[in-house]
């Protein structure tokens, strides 16, 4: 297979209608992925007591990001709000913080871990 078709198989795959996908599809990297039951505005107050910094409705606008961050938004009609972390993996992503979160909002948080293996 040339790198041509590789790209456009590629493109296909992961530009194909959402209602033709089916279960966790991923890069196959390590990644943290935390869902908080809460609107995205709640999440983004509870957030911001804890953050050096807290920047809102950026989307398409360009930021800096100097060290560790968490990125949370929500999907439109979806009542889970999704956080992920940036550059580094910061502390409120750690058990003991997220517990501290759900008690403060009084609702559950999921944890989703996604780490890639190697077989040796």
């Amino acid at each position: 297979m040339d790198d041509d078709q590789f790209m456009r198989e590629a493109v296909e795959r992961f530009t194909r209608p959402w209602p033709q996908r089916r279960g966790i599809e991923s890069i196959d990297r390590n990644a943290a992925v935390v869902l908080v039951k809460v609107p995205l505005n709640q999440l983004s107050d509870a957030l911001a007591e804890k953050a050096i910094e807290s920047q809102r409705n950026v989307m398409g606008a360009e930021i800096e990001v100097s060290g560790a961050c968490v990125f949370a938004y929500q999907l439109v009609g979806h009542p889970w709000s999704i956080m992920i972390s940036g550059l580094l993996y910061p502390s409120i992503l750690q058990s003991s913080e997220l517990a501290q979160l759900s008690k403060q909002l009084g609702q559950a948080v999921i944890t989703l871990l996604v780490i890639k293996s190697k077989i040796i």
